[in-house]
């Protein structure tokens, strides 16, 4: 019977029966969202990546090893600290296309990564270059399952870890996925065999291959394995070494890929399609004195990823604002662009533009909206501007104070 661990119970962890197919690990409830404050707001956390140079972690470690007599790589995510979160970057951010690893290090600056989804690496033209398998980013769909039930790895909006196929369990509440297969373990059971019987390739099925795997413990740690020469049921026997309950095979042979902590562990042998990150926010503004605050209408808003300043501009996270405003937010992840509605007010914030609009209007900006952490930053004043909002700087107390009658 499947079993859902929950982290929050008697001093520790429980296992209990749950009702679907698929195994789930709850980590605290908290979205992925990061947040942030100081003379401009505005956060979309609706799509993208990007994050601070050689970004690297406490809480993500990597390991060479023998195991079963197979040498393989091990990068271990401890997913109890809600600092950490999962993202998909797309090569070149479209869904046909690929990309060099190295690049997509590069620009999205992540803690660790893995390659992910099988695609058509062999087509004739870029275009044809198109993945397989559930993708799911920040909640949008950017790729649909395929022909096959694959196996997959899922994060829910409220960090829940889902390890399973592919069509075993619903999309709505899922943020981020990615679908290749076969399914290595369920459960805590060795199913690598009969999930082959999906796959036609004996490259997948039978042959030794160079592989890449996701998988997750009991405790809640994901753990992201490469390994030279395995076969699938070798690679099964693996992870269920290494203690996983739960745990899939990814795309493999010159695709393998795998990145932690500033080192590239496995590189691939060619450009990839679709690739998993995993970033750490740690750095949390309400643990630091010196930190701007933000004051909406007398209340103190809570962040967790601290403001920027760009070419002599603060730029802040806003979602939490947007929220507190009461303003609805979109994101068009085709067209990269941001949405905003509130009381006969549309904003429509294109990434990486310096020219917005306002109820179709332009309205110039200094600086553009940039990707950060995963969020979208822009100026607060804009933000204020357009919104009918008031906004006021304290230099002695470093706070932002705005007044709205949202």
């Amino acid at each position: 019977m499947p079993f859902i661990l929950d982290k929050g119970g008697v001093g520790g962890s429980q296992l209990g029966a749950f009702s679907g197919s698929a195994i789930m690990i709850r980590g605290d409830l908290v979205m992925k969202n990061r947040y942030g404050l100081i003379l401009m707001m505005l956060i979309i956390f609706m799509g993208l990546s990007g994050n601070v140079a050689l970004a690297q972690s406490d809480n993500v470690s990597s390991k060479s090893m023998q195991v079963l007599g197979k040498n393989v790589n091990v990068v271990t995510i401890d997913f109890n600290n809600t600092n950490l979160t999962f993202d998909i970057v797309k090569g070149n951010d479209q869904r046909a296309g690929w990309e060099d690893f190295s690049s997509i290090i590069n620009r999205t600056k992540p803690t660790a990564a893995i390659n992910g989804n099988y695609f058509n690496a062999y087509a004739d033209n870029e275009e044809e270059i198109i993945p397989w398998g559930y993708i799911i980013k920040d909640g949008d769909i950017l790729n649909n399952g395929a022909t096959i039930n694959r196996g997959s790895f899922a994060v829910t909006f409220d960090r829940k870890i889902i390890i399973n196929n592919g069509e075993e369990f619903p999309k709505h509440d899922i943020e981020t996925m990615i679908e290749a297969g076969p399914l290595l373990l369920l459960n805590g059971v060795i199913v690598a065999e009969q999930n082959n019987a999906a796959f036609s390739e004996d490259k997948i099925t039978q042959n030794p291959a160079q592989r890449s795997a996701i998988g997750v413990k009991p405790n809640g740690h994901v753990i992201m394995v490469t390994g030279a020469k395995l076969k699938i049921t070798e690679l099964a026997n693996i992870l269920y070494q290494l203690g996983c309950i739960a745990a899939t095979n990814l795309d493999g042979g010159a695709s393998s890929a795998l990145y932690a902590n500033g080192k590239y562990i496995t590189n691939p042998g060619r450009k990839l399609n679709t690739v998993l990150l995993v970033y750490d926010h740690k750095e949390n503004v309400n643990n630091n004195p010196s930190a701007i605050q933000v004051i909406l209408n007398g209340s103190k808003l809570d962040f967790d990823v601290a403001p920027v300043i760009l070419e002599g501009r603060t730029l802040v996270p806003l979602q939490v604002i947007f929220n507190a405003m009461g303003v609805n937010l979109n994101w068009n992840g085709k067209n990269q662009i941001v949405t905003a509605q509130s009381k006969g007010i549309t904003i429509n914030l294109p990434i990486g533009s310096k020219a917005p609009t306002v109820n179709n209007v332009i309205v110039p900006l200094d600086v553009p909206a940039t990707i950060i952490d995963g969020r979208t930053f822009v100026p607060v004043r804009f933000i204020s501007e357009s919104l009918g909002a008031l906004v006021r700087w304290d230099e002695s107390t470093k706070t932002i104070y705005i007044t709205s009658d949202y």
